[in-house]
């Protein structure tokens, strides 16, 4: 009978009561610093708001005709202050402190909206000392201000004695205020950043790394000058709304995405854009689960960073996910993703970005997003390495032809015995055979092999010209040496030649003495 009664009680199942679960202070640090690692990241969280606001904003026609959704980003240095401000649909005065105190209780989550876990407005107090959020809903004469105290929540959180609950915590840190507005027909959220606290290299104050950043990552359109700018938009028309966004800073020029013609490569070659494809990549259910597009070029090396599109990334809500680096593993060599230029934009809603925005979260639908991606990857990588063979072929070919043109000089030069004009015009001779059949390889690009067979031409009627009769007709520098002391220099200028590493050093060296000589 004890047997039995203690296996009932031990089966038993329960709820903890409401007044058992505690949620303390350090939730706080999890949910602001601690989950935005990357300083710049509250810049992407804020942008990502203010585009849900002007978006909602536009669903209820309340931009004239011609008026955009605007965010105006102001950075001040010396006062260490940041503000961004959005004309979207703000919060009305009733809602305003419940809404900006609600902690993962955001009600977009089930929406189309980009954010939904109601946590990135606190992105910012890691990084400054005090955050301000002031904000008006269209028909209200009052302003919302709400303010955190950064530096007493510091305190607080550190503060071995503070006991209190998260609600405890925040009361003491917060303050509420109430303003008049001049403007009733106004509408705008305000986030201000007030004492930015140092960090690393102060770019949160750098007004153009902020630039670089947000056109990497923010919903703003392509630069006019991007020609396949037009068909990239219109793949991405059925899915995906056009908001018409547009980001300053301090009343510059509006932010735009950073592909552009022709950025130069570090070898100092430029990038030719040229064709571009677009994917429909199916979801589990056969349905348009993303879109993909890639501009192909020369793929003659990886992009450099700055370039601001280096390798394939990911968008959600036509936000950028993470880096260029989240799917390198399913290139045939993780490099060639870094010479790739595209952009898979998801639209499936059961794919969903992680809390810090870094990657998405692993679930089946991204998994089968992965595996459409997988045959475009090795495409693209064949791509690569075939620009990589045929690249190296091209650098045989002008390695073989400095040695020629290097060897005729000496040969024009003279100051050498027959014996070793010989030996270096059958160097030459050599080196032609070698370039021939670079040049008659089946990888080189059609364009390239008339130029390529022009320059062995040239370089074998030199050949000819320096062997052939009119070889008399090149001045010999020891003619009017003893015939003991020329076969003397002859020797020596053969070692020259033959000891040194560098032909074009040896040649000026031995230019320098036949001129002393002669």
């Amino acid at each position: 009978m004890k047997l039995a009664s203690s296996l009932k009680l031990a089966d038993a199942h329960f709820s903890p009561r409401i007044e058992d679960i505690k949620i303390g202070k350090d939730i706080l640090e999890l949910l602001s610093s601690s989950m935005y690692v990357d300083p710049m990241s509250i810049y992407r969280e804020y942008i990502q708001n203010a585009a849900d606001a002007i978006d909602e904003a536009e669903a209820s026609s309340l931009y004239s005709k011609g008026k955009t959704g605007d965010v105006a980003i102001h950075i001040d240095p010396i006062g260490r202050t940041v503000s961004i401000k959005d004309n979207g649909t703000g919060i009305s005065f009733k809602k305003a402190v419940k809404t900006l105190l609600a902690f993962g209780g955001s009600s977009k989550r089930g929406t189309s909206a980009r954010g939904f876990r109601g946590v990135g407005r606190l992105a910012g107090l890691g990084y400054c000392q005090e955050l301000v959020f002031r904000t008006k809903a269209s028909g209200e004469k009052k302003i919302t201000a709400l303010r955190w105290d950064g530096r007493r929540l510091k305190e607080a959180l550190r503060a071995g004695e503070f006991s209190g609950s998260l609600a405890d915590l925040v009361s003491s840190v917060v303050s509420i205020s109430s303003e008049s507005s001049l403007d009733e027909k106004d509408h705008f959220f305000e986030v201000t950043l007030n004492g930015i606290v140092r960090h690393r290299n102060d770019g949160l104050l750098n007004s153009e790394g902020v630039g670089r950043y947000l056109a990497e990552v923010a919903p703003v359109p392509f630069a006019k000058e991007f020609v396949h700018a037009p068909a990239i938009n219109k793949a991405l028309k059925p899915y995906l709304a056009s908001s018409r966004l547009s980001i300053r800073i301090d009343a510059g020029d509006a932010i735009t995405r950073p592909h552009r013609e022709y950025p130069a490569l570090p070898t100092g070659k430029p990038i030719v854009f040229k064709d571009i494809e677009t994917f429909e990549l199916p979801d589990v259910d056969g349905k348009v689960g993303a879109v993909l597009w890639l501009v192909h070029h020369d793929y003659t090396g990886a992009i450099p960073n700055h370039a601001g599109f280096k390798g394939l990334r990911f968008r959600s809500g036509n936000i950028q996910v993470g880096d260029h680096g989240l799917v390198e593993d399913l290139f045939a060599e993780p490099r060639f993703n870094q010479w790739t230029i595209g952009e898979v934009h998801v639209i499936d809603p059961r794919i969903l970005p992680n809390g810090r925005r870094d990657h998405f979260e692993s679930n089946i639908h991204f998994d089968n997003l992965r595996n459409h991606l997988g045959p475009i990857a090795r495409e693209v990588s064949k791509r690569c390495r075939s620009s990589s063979i045929i690249r190296n072929a091209l650098r045989q070919f002008e390695f073989q032809e400095k040695d020629v043109r290097e060897n005729l000089a000496i040969l024009r030069q003279g100051g050498i015995s027959k014996g070793r004009r010989r030996s270096v015009a059958s160097d030459v001779r050599h080196a032609l055979l070698s370039m021939e059949k670079i040049a008659a390889r089946g990888i080189i690009p059609g364009d390239d092999k008339p130029r390529l067979e022009k320059v062995i031409l040239a370089l074998r009627k030199n050949l000819e010209k320096l062997q052939g009769r009119a070889a008399k007709d090149i001045a010999d520098p020891l003619a009017t040496l003893s015939p003991a002391k020329r076969a003397m220099y002859e020797k020596f200028f053969e070692l020259v030649y033959s000891c040194s590493v560098n032909q074009a050093a040896a040649k000026l060296l031995v230019e320098r003495m036949l001129t002393k000589v002669t």
